[in-house]
């Protein structure tokens, strides 16, 4: 089992998950899609004051890229889903992969370390 000491990672997980669904849910106008709506950015909130806070008191270089680009995925999804179809598009989806793919290396290199015996 690998052993996180901040809820990012589980707070991570169901931030994807409720994303997903209110996707698969697409335009629809039906109440279960306003609430998924409503779920996923009371989660993205809850998600960013973790990383903010985890990124005031860590003290880890790991756990600090981890909380800069958790903030970065958020953010770039606020200022994508705030200021729409702009100049800003580019960008923000850029910093999103980006972080991503920072987060994805952050987590597999965990799993790595917790999976496997090293000498």
């Amino acid at each position: 089992m690998i052993q996180t000491k901040g809820p990012i990672p589980l707070i991570l997980f169901a931030w994807v998950v409720v994303g997903v669904i209110r996707v698969l849910l697409g335009s629809s106008t039906a109440p279960i899609a306003y609430v998924f709506f409503g779920v996923f950015w009371l989660v993205s909130l809850i998600l960013l004051v973790a990383a903010v806070l985890q990124l005031l008191t860590t003290k880890k270089s790991e756990e600090t890229i981890e909380s800069i680009c958790t903030c970065v995925l958020v953010v770039s999804l606020f200022l994508q889903g705030l200021l729409g179809h702009g100049r800003a598009t580019p960008l923000a989806a850029f910093a999103f992969l980006a972080s991503a793919i920072v987060i994805l290396f952050i987590y597999g290199r965990r799993l790595r370390r917790e999976l496997f015996i090293h000498p």
